[in-house]
């Protein structure tokens, strides 16, 4: 698994996900080194995988959600009683900030481009 990454240059963060030595199923954020191993997987930056994800699914979720959590939790402190806009709510950062922002309690506003990311959003979170 960790072996597919060891020839990739240095250009940022990826996220990835796999079957650990132990067996148990994660999705990391990890920084993007010619050397991925498991031993290099932050704790706070790791998470198992639901039973019912995919590891391609599971591979889709890390970077944006630690990204949204980052802004919207730990820098601005949001809570149940604000209102947040989310621009281009249909992206994958703006899908985990939509979805922070409704677990936390708050009023969720969101921009989008076209009708068919509006449809789309309106499928993804019908409790709004």
């Amino acid at each position: 698994f960790f072996q597919n990454f060891q020839e990739i240059d240095d250009v940022g963060h990826l996220e990835l996900s796999g079957v650990t030595d132990d067996g148990s199923k994660v999705m990391s954020v990890v920084q993007n080194k010619r050397n991925v191993a498991q031993k290099s997987l932050d704790p706070y930056l790791t998470w198992k995988i639901p039973e019912t994800w995919s590891l391609e699914d599971a591979a889709t979720v890390p970077l944006a959600y630690a990204t949204a959590y980052h802004g919207m939790v730990q820098a601005a402190d949001l809570s149940s009683c604000e209102s947040v806009l989310v621009n281009a709510g249909h992206t994958t950062i703006g899908q985990a900030a939509i979805a922070l922002a409704l677990q936390i309690g708050s009023t969720v506003f969101t921009t989008v481009a076209e009708s068919d990311h509006k449809d789309f959003l309106i499928k993804r979170f019908p409790q709004v």
